[in-house]
């Protein structure tokens, strides 16, 4: 859900970023079950600055057990044609898993280039 806000912002503002972020208003370091921010990153530098708005934050997500990037990344930045910048940056794998184990109970989103995401059925 996030991407696609994050997509959909640079699209009108050309420039979009998505975080880890334990506090909901800056970019931080961690694992991205401690939350993460949706923002108009105008420089893209992957970094709140003045005059950048969060336009979506979330929190912790305690029922996931996991989150894992690959290849490891704490930020997305989304450029103004809705791809991924730089575009060495993709192809990326989310990897969400909760306290089930067995096939297909996680769920992987992965991004390419074009920045859309799709979501596949995964191992945990």
């Amino acid at each position: 859900y996030a991407l696609n806000i994050a997509r959909s912002e640079a699209m009108k503002s050309n420039s979009a970023s998505v975080c880890v972020s334990s506090d909901q208003a800056t970019c931080t370091t961690g694992a991205w079950t401690t939350g993460w921010i949706v923002f108009n990153d105008l420089n893209g530098n992957c970094t709140v600055d003045a005059g950048e708005n969060v336009i979506k934050a979330v929190e912790a997500t305690p029922n996931l057990i996991s989150i894992s990037v690959a290849p490891t990344d704490s930020c997305v930045t989304y450029a103004g044609n809705g791809f991924i910048t730089p575009p060495g940056d993709a192809p990326l794998a989310f990897s969400c898993c909760d306290d089930r184990t067995g096939p297909q109970v996680g769920r992987t989103v992965n991004l390419i280039i074009t920045g859309r995401p799709a979501t596949t059925p995964s191992a945990c």
